[in-house]
């Protein structure tokens, strides 16, 4: 399997499958990348595949904002991703230290995985059909990128948590009950 800064500049599609299930690809025009399953009635846990690495992507609570990662089939999680609320960066915190952020840009179906020197390393850019799918592109050769490929799964499940608590939010903001 290549690793994902071979793909630099290149437009991946991260589609899901089928418009009732929760399964998701990550593919090249040609190849197949990766894989997320989210499980559970909620959403509260994913399963993500890269070749024959597998991960597991949870909250800890269902009330809490943030996501624990570790690897399938292990009990300690070795990253997690802390949500800011009114912020426009949240951090994903890797092991030995070392830290990236998501930011969310306002008004625009936009995510991008950036260093702590605000380069941006992945930039995900949802787009419009009846099944859900976003434009992926690997934007530097990094080795933060091709050591952690489940920082692609982790935007997107935050950008459909993001999604639904706004779809959530609207009725009330109109009147609803």
């Amino acid at each position: 399997m290549k690793e994902l800064s071979e793909y630099l500049n290149q437009p991946l599609r991260l589609k899901q499958v089928s418009f009732f299930k929760r399964y998701y690809e990550l593919k090249t025009t040609e190849e197949f990348i990766g894989s997320m399953q989210i499980r559970g009635f909620f959403g509260n846990s994913a399963e993500v595949a890269f070749g024959d690495k597998k991960w597991e992507i949870y909250k800890k609570s269902f009330w809490q904002r943030g996501y624990e990662i570790r690897e399938l089939g292990y009990e300690n999680s070795f990253a997690h991703f802390e949500r800011k609320f009114f912020k426009r960066a949240s951090f994903i915190f890797l092991p030995v230290g070392e830290k990236v952020k998501m930011v969310f840009f306002p008004f625009k179906a936009k995510v991008e995985i950036q260093t702590e020197d605000e380069n941006c390393l992945i930039r995900m850019a949802t787009k419009f059909a009846w099944t859900d799918s976003a434009e992926i592109t690997i934007t530097a050769k990094s080795p933060i990128v091709n050591k952690y490929p489940w920082l692609i799964m982790l935007a997107k499940l935050v950008a459909i948590e993001r999604k639904q608590s706004r779809a959530a939010a609207v009725p009330m903001m109109l009147g609803g009950v």
